[in-house]
């Protein structure tokens, strides 16, 4: 029996060349999935850099408002912290002998008391603080649109540092009390937990440091 030997180079040229077109096709396919991924990023990055942009504008559109001034921006929230701290550490009061407020020093155990931090927090902020809530409000949308992207974790943890790295030491107090004290917050509170977004907090400045126990060791690790 004989072979054709032209039939037999075309049917190697043939095998050989449906070879190379496999190769290039799953190349094709491989640059074409790192382009998408590479253009997801992009993508997502520039909404998050836009959304911190706007978290930014309502920063500083947060009003504080005490007896003789107003502060605006991270001054309001300055403001708004040395007033909360003074209430902790200050107690007004009247007696029988006197109409006139008086004040004297709260003591240690007055200051641990989680029913009476709860009740200043919420007298001074439904009061005196304008668009403190809807501040706090862009940050939860910020931090939940980054933790639901389909990331791995390692590149959402590098994005929280974005939105860690904007967050004034004020910011980062306020941020331990509204997740601790504000029920509203519940979903801030286990985000901020999830990601360790306390970590930059300086603990020693909280309105008493038995304090601290108020919200896992997770949001600082």
């Amino acid at each position: 029996m004989t072979f054709d030997l032209h039939i037999i180079d075309w049917v190697a040229i043939s095998a050989i060349a449906t070879s190379i077109m496999a190769v290039a096709t799953f190349v094709t396919i491989r640059n074409s999935k790192k382009q998408f991924i590479e253009l997801q990023r992009q993508n997502f990055e520039n909404a998050l850099f836009n959304l911190l942009d706007k978290l930014e504008t309502v920063h500083n559109q947060v009003k504080y408002q005490d007896i003789d001034d107003v502060t605006v921006g991270s001054d309001g929230f300055t403001s708004a912290w040395n007033d909360f701290k003074r209430r902790m550490d200050i107690e007004l009061y009247q007696d029988a002998n006197n109409s006139k407020f008086q004040e004297r020093v709260r003591t240690e155990e007055a200051k641990r008391d989680i029913r009476l931090t709860h009740t200043n927090y919420f007298l001074l902020i439904e009061n005196n603080a304008t668009d403190f809530i809807s501040y706090f409000n862009s940050l939860l949308s910020i931090i939940k649109y980054i933790d639901t992207s389909s990331f791995p974790t390692e590149s959402k943890r590098r994005y929280m540092t974005f939105v860690s790295s904007q967050l004034t030491e004020i910011d980062v107090l306020w941020l331990f009390y509204i997740c601790v004290l504000d029920e509203r917050f519940s979903d801030l509170k286990r985000l901020v937990e999830k990601w360790s977004l306390l970590k930059n907090i300086k603990q020693w400045k909280l309105i008493h440091s038995d304090h601290i126990s108020w919200i896992s060791p997770n949001a600082f690790n």
